[in-house]
């Protein structure tokens, strides 16, 4: 697929604002003239985690998909997200900013006065947007309190020992994945921001240049960035929440709502 792209000029008729920030899931470096995007070689990764209420489970996701893919996906994420926006102006009530898991399961924050049928039905039309796109799941959960016990060095922080550990399987796996369906393949990962960013890149790194490491060779780089800025990491949130979730459900008694799943 070819594009020309340009800098519009301050004062432009007609531009889309949609349309620019669609363009820049293509081009995100922003760069004139002729690019070109070859959708077997190039793909992106967004990565999130989630915490359980009693700090005990640590859950670390990706979703991967092609840039291009990447595109529609998030028009359809974006549609629910207004759709659920103008219902609820047409009641009186705030919009949300965005999606995020852990408040609209628990009904807090943006998603204070919601009912649980509203909770559910907004996350069961998101996990419909996964179906109707091609992308890749990973994700990886840890009982902090079991890995305190065979690294006890860990507890001094243990999310960051969970951050270093996970990171390294998740990269790992997504290489496996990536050389596998095409070992011309390369991605750019994307994770949120946190105040972990630099144990993230460290451990991208140890795996980035190690030459044991063939799969290695995929990965281009991995970047921390805002929900802001980056709105497709809403999708991550969502399957590092479910993920770590249903770990909960199957590791305790205490009942938990399923999340419908679209067909």
């Amino acid at each position: 697929m070819c594009a020309q792209s340009q800098s519009a000029p301050e004062n432009a008729i007609g531009v889309c604002p949609q349309a620019l920030e669609l363009m820049s899931e293509l081009n995100p470096l922003k760069l004139s003239g002729v690019f070109v995007m070859m959708k077997a070689h190039i793909l992106k990764g967004h990565i999130d985690e989630s915490v359980n209420a009693d700090q005990r489970l640590f859950t670390l996701a990706a979703v991967v998909s092609y840039g291009t893919d990447w595109t529609w996906f998030h028009v359809d994420w974006e549609r629910c997200i207004e759709a659920v926006n103008r219902d609820l102006v047409k009641t009186g009530r705030e919009p949300i900013s965005r999606y995020h898991a852990s408040d609209c399961s628990s009904r807090q924050g943006e998603f204070k006065d919601w009912g649980i049928e509203e909770q559910k039905d907004l996350t069961s039309k998101l996990l419909g947007v996964f179906a109707s796109h091609p992308t890749r799941t990973i994700a990886y959960t840890i009982d902090l309190d079991a890995f305190k016990e065979v690294f006890p060095d860990a507890g001094r922080d243990c999310i960051k020992a969970a951050y270093s550990v996970l990171t390294k399987l998740l990269v790992f796996r997504i290489g496996e994945y990536l050389y596998n369906l095409n070992p011309q393949a390369r991605i750019t990962l994307i994770h949120d921001r946190c105040p972990y960013n630099g144990t993230v890149l460290e451990s991208f790194d140890k795996i980035k240049d190690d030459a044991s490491f063939q799969f290695r060779h995929c990965l281009t780089t991995i970047a921390p960035m805002s929900w802001e800025d980056c709105r497709l990491l809403q999708c991550a949130d969502l399957i590092a929440y479910e993920n770590m979730k249903e770990i909960e459900r199957q590791g305790t008694i205490r009942s938990r709502r399923f999340t419908s799943k679209a067909s």
